[in-house]
Protein backbone atom coordinates (compact mmCIF):
# COMPACT_ATOMS: atom_id res chain seq x y z
CA UNK A 1 0.00 0.00 0.00
CA UNK A 2 2.66 2.24 0.86
CA UNK A 3 3.92 1.84 -2.39
CA UNK A 4 1.05 2.35 -4.43
CA UNK A 5 0.52 5.45 -2.07
CA UNK A 6 3.76 6.89 -2.41
CA UNK A 7 3.01 7.07 -6.59
CA UNK A 8 0.51 9.41 -5.77
CA UNK A 9 2.11 12.87 -5.14
CA UNK A 10 -0.03 15.08 -4.79
CA UNK A 11 0.17 18.28 -3.06
CA UNK A 12 -1.84 17.27 0.90
CA UNK A 13 -2.59 13.82 2.37
CA UNK A 14 -6.26 14.19 1.58
CA UNK A 15 -5.31 14.78 -2.44
CA UNK A 16 -2.96 11.72 -2.03
CA UNK A 17 -5.79 9.83 -0.49
CA UNK A 18 -8.19 9.99 -3.29
CA UNK A 19 -5.38 9.46 -5.53
CA UNK A 20 -4.55 5.95 -4.07
CA UNK A 21 -9.04 5.39 -3.86
CA UNK A 22 -9.02 6.48 -7.45
CA UNK A 23 -6.34 3.77 -8.43
CA UNK A 24 -7.86 1.11 -6.63
CA UNK A 25 -11.83 2.13 -7.57
CA UNK A 26 -10.19 1.96 -11.59
CA UNK A 27 -8.44 -1.55 -10.52
CA UNK A 28 -12.14 -2.84 -8.95
CA UNK A 29 -14.12 -1.73 -11.86
CA UNK A 30 -11.61 -3.05 -14.62
CA UNK A 31 -11.89 -6.21 -12.89
CA UNK A 32 -15.62 -6.44 -12.36
CA UNK A 33 -16.16 -5.50 -16.16
CA UNK A 34 -13.74 -8.31 -17.03
CA UNK A 35 -16.03 -11.15 -14.89
CA UNK A 36 -19.08 -9.51 -16.53
CA UNK A 37 -17.81 -11.54 -19.77
CA UNK A 38 -18.90 -14.67 -18.30
CA UNK A 39 -21.81 -13.69 -17.19
CA UNK A 40 -23.25 -11.66 -19.75
CA UNK A 41 -22.31 -14.73 -21.91
CA UNK A 42 -24.58 -17.37 -19.72
CA UNK A 43 -27.32 -14.46 -19.64
CA UNK A 44 -27.34 -14.93 -23.99
CA UNK A 45 -26.65 -18.43 -23.50
CA UNK A 46 -30.88 -19.52 -23.31
CA UNK A 47 -32.07 -16.49 -25.10
CA UNK A 48 -30.81 -16.50 -29.34
CA UNK A 49 -31.78 -13.15 -29.64
CA UNK A 50 -29.84 -11.97 -27.40
CA UNK A 51 -26.68 -14.16 -27.96
CA UNK A 52 -26.90 -12.46 -31.25
CA UNK A 53 -27.22 -9.00 -29.92
CA UNK A 54 -23.93 -9.30 -27.96
CA UNK A 55 -22.29 -11.24 -30.80
CA UNK A 56 -22.43 -8.42 -32.92
CA UNK A 57 -21.74 -6.35 -29.30
CA UNK A 58 -18.58 -8.12 -29.42
CA UNK A 59 -17.38 -7.56 -33.02
CA UNK A 60 -18.38 -4.21 -32.93
CA UNK A 61 -16.12 -3.30 -30.18
CA UNK A 62 -13.07 -5.45 -31.46
CA UNK A 63 -13.86 -3.14 -34.62
CA UNK A 64 -13.89 0.24 -33.22
CA UNK A 65 -11.14 -0.54 -30.85
CA UNK A 66 -9.24 -1.54 -34.17
CA UNK A 67 -10.04 1.38 -36.11
CA UNK A 68 -10.23 3.95 -33.94
CA UNK A 69 -7.46 3.51 -31.38
CA UNK A 70 -4.90 0.43 -32.26
CA UNK A 71 -5.02 1.37 -35.94
CA UNK A 72 -4.65 5.49 -35.55
CA UNK A 73 -2.18 5.21 -32.82
CA UNK A 74 0.17 2.53 -34.42
CA UNK A 75 0.50 4.83 -37.99
CA UNK A 76 0.99 7.92 -35.27
CA UNK A 77 3.41 6.87 -33.35
CA UNK A 78 4.94 3.89 -36.42
CA UNK A 79 5.10 6.34 -39.41
CA UNK A 80 6.05 4.02 -42.30
CA UNK A 81 7.02 1.06 -39.94
CA UNK A 82 3.64 1.38 -38.48
CA UNK A 83 1.84 0.80 -42.27
CA UNK A 84 4.49 -1.68 -42.04
CA UNK A 85 3.41 -3.88 -38.79
CA UNK A 86 -0.14 -3.18 -39.78
CA UNK A 87 0.01 -4.75 -42.77
CA UNK A 88 2.00 -7.30 -41.24
CA UNK A 89 -0.67 -8.14 -38.19
CA UNK A 90 -3.78 -8.69 -41.02
CA UNK A 91 -1.62 -10.40 -43.65
CA UNK A 92 0.70 -12.80 -41.77
CA UNK A 93 -1.82 -14.49 -39.88
CA UNK A 94 -3.81 -15.88 -43.20
CA UNK A 95 -0.98 -16.57 -44.66
CA UNK A 96 0.53 -18.55 -41.93
CA UNK A 97 -2.61 -20.36 -41.75
CA UNK A 98 -2.94 -21.35 -45.33
CA UNK A 99 1.00 -22.58 -44.89
CA UNK A 100 0.11 -24.83 -42.20
CA UNK A 101 -3.32 -25.83 -42.90
CA UNK A 102 -1.96 -29.89 -43.41
CA UNK A 103 -1.41 -29.03 -39.43
CA UNK A 104 -4.29 -27.01 -39.05
CA UNK A 105 -5.29 -27.74 -35.48
CA UNK A 106 -1.70 -27.82 -33.84
CA UNK A 107 -0.81 -24.25 -35.54
CA UNK A 108 -4.54 -23.24 -33.48
CA UNK A 109 -3.94 -24.10 -30.35
CA UNK A 110 0.20 -22.70 -31.17
CA UNK A 111 -1.89 -19.64 -31.97
CA UNK A 112 -4.41 -19.14 -29.25
CA UNK A 113 -1.48 -19.90 -27.10
CA UNK A 114 0.60 -16.69 -28.27
CA UNK A 115 -2.99 -14.69 -28.33
CA UNK A 116 -3.21 -15.57 -24.92
CA UNK A 117 0.43 -14.81 -23.81
CA UNK A 118 -0.58 -11.16 -25.35
CA UNK A 119 -3.23 -10.85 -23.39
CA UNK A 120 -1.52 -11.39 -19.88
CA UNK A 121 0.94 -8.80 -21.12
CA UNK A 122 -1.54 -6.51 -21.66
CA UNK A 123 -3.41 -7.05 -18.53
CA UNK A 124 -0.13 -6.36 -16.91
CA UNK A 125 0.42 -2.77 -18.96
CA UNK A 126 -3.30 -2.18 -17.97
CA UNK A 127 -2.64 -2.81 -13.68
CA UNK A 128 0.74 -0.63 -14.53
CA UNK A 129 -1.10 2.24 -15.96
CA UNK A 130 -4.29 1.80 -13.45
CA UNK A 131 -1.71 1.83 -10.67
CA UNK A 132 -0.56 5.42 -12.22
CA UNK A 133 -3.75 7.16 -12.17
CA UNK A 134 -4.16 10.20 -10.69
CA UNK A 135 -6.23 13.36 -11.30
CA UNK A 136 -4.83 14.25 -15.03
CA UNK A 137 -5.37 10.83 -15.91
CA UNK A 138 -8.80 9.76 -14.80
CA UNK A 139 -10.15 9.26 -18.13
CA UNK A 140 -7.16 6.82 -18.95
CA UNK A 141 -8.36 4.53 -15.97
CA UNK A 142 -12.22 4.78 -17.30
CA UNK A 143 -10.84 3.70 -20.72
CA UNK A 144 -9.64 0.61 -18.90
CA UNK A 145 -12.13 -0.02 -17.25
CA UNK A 146 -14.48 0.25 -20.13
CA UNK A 147 -12.46 -1.95 -22.60
CA UNK A 148 -12.63 -4.66 -20.04
CA UNK A 149 -15.86 -5.91 -20.96
CA UNK A 150 -15.75 -6.50 -24.23
CA UNK A 151 -12.24 -8.28 -23.38
CA UNK A 152 -14.34 -10.94 -21.38
CA UNK A 153 -16.80 -11.31 -23.84
CA UNK A 154 -14.19 -11.59 -26.73
CA UNK A 155 -12.31 -14.39 -24.05
CA UNK A 156 -16.01 -16.06 -23.36
CA UNK A 157 -17.01 -15.83 -27.13
CA UNK A 158 -14.02 -17.70 -28.33
CA UNK A 159 -12.88 -19.72 -26.05
CA UNK A 160 -15.82 -21.57 -24.15
CA UNK A 161 -16.89 -23.18 -27.42
CA UNK A 162 -13.38 -24.56 -28.09
CA UNK A 163 -12.58 -25.10 -24.10
CA UNK A 164 -15.56 -24.88 -22.04
CA UNK A 165 -16.33 -22.92 -19.11
CA UNK A 166 -14.05 -24.00 -16.12
CA UNK A 167 -11.12 -23.33 -19.11
CA UNK A 168 -12.54 -20.33 -20.11
CA UNK A 169 -13.16 -19.10 -16.39
CA UNK A 170 -9.49 -19.49 -15.47
CA UNK A 171 -8.26 -17.85 -18.45
CA UNK A 172 -10.32 -14.87 -17.20
CA UNK A 173 -9.05 -15.04 -13.78
CA UNK A 174 -5.94 -15.16 -14.96
CA UNK A 175 -5.96 -12.11 -17.13
CA UNK A 176 -7.59 -10.34 -13.93
CA UNK A 177 -4.36 -12.18 -12.25
CA UNK A 178 -2.12 -10.24 -14.21
CA UNK A 179 -3.95 -6.92 -14.02
CA UNK A 180 -3.55 -6.61 -10.47
CA UNK A 181 0.16 -7.93 -10.88
CA UNK A 182 0.84 -5.27 -12.67
CA UNK A 183 -0.94 -2.53 -10.64
CA UNK A 184 0.73 -4.03 -7.26
CA UNK A 185 4.77 -4.53 -9.26
CA UNK A 186 4.38 -1.27 -11.19
CA UNK A 187 7.15 1.53 -11.00
CA UNK A 188 5.91 5.39 -10.56
CA UNK A 189 5.55 5.68 -14.79
CA UNK A 190 4.93 9.29 -16.20
CA UNK A 191 1.81 9.34 -17.51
Amino acid sequence: TTLLQAQCVQPGPLQAQRCFLDMVLFLVATLLALACGPLLYAMTRAAPGYRRVFDTLVLLSIAALLLFEIIPHALHDGGAWGVVWLVAGFALPTLLERAFRPIREQTHWIALTIALAGLAIHALADGAILANIDNATQELGASIALHSLPIGLAVCWLLIPLIGWRRSTLVIVGIGAATLVGFLLTPNLKL
